[in-house]
């Protein structure tokens, strides 16, 4: 969604400069101030491949401070805060991921219970036929 607003604005030249910052705060793109229309607009693109980037160790340590602080100071938003968690610990170095779970190798179905149902009418040949009626009031 943002990468699309982004190519938009830079595409149409409905502004005057996009700048692309790292997490780290310097500029990672930044298009010529024009009011003519970029010949080759990369702001989307830049903005995918650093969202997409890996956080390294000290971005890590620096998001996991702040997460700590607003947990702190704005506890009415946790659930916001765990969502952000959430999202953002897929770019965290391997170190700061949540350990996964392997599953196992061999995998097997499991037996499913069964149970003989009585069926509504049973022949045998060592007893009659029974057929199951609802009974009636005396």
């Amino acid at each position: 969604m943002l990468p699309d607003v982004v190519a938009a604005a830079e595409e149409l030249a409905a502004v005057d400069q996009v700048t692309v910052m790292r997490r780290d705060g310097t500029a990672l793109y930044r298009s010529q101030p024009t009011r003519q229309l970029p010949r080759h607009p990369a702001a989307a693109l830049a903005l995918l491949a650093e969202q997409a980037r890996p956080h390294t160790d000290q971005e890590a340590a620096a998001f996991w401070a702040v997460q700590r602080e607003l947990h702190t100071a704005m506890p009415q938003y946790r659930d916001d805060l765990t969502a952000i968690a959430a999202q953002a610990s897929t770019l965290m170095p391997a170190a700061l991921q949540p350990r996964r779970i392997e599953a196992p190798v061999d995998t097997a179905a499991l037996p499913t219970p069964y149970r003989a149902r009585p069926a509504l009418t049973e022949t045998r040949a060592d007893r009659p036929a029974v057929a199951l009626a609802p009974s009636r009031p005396g």
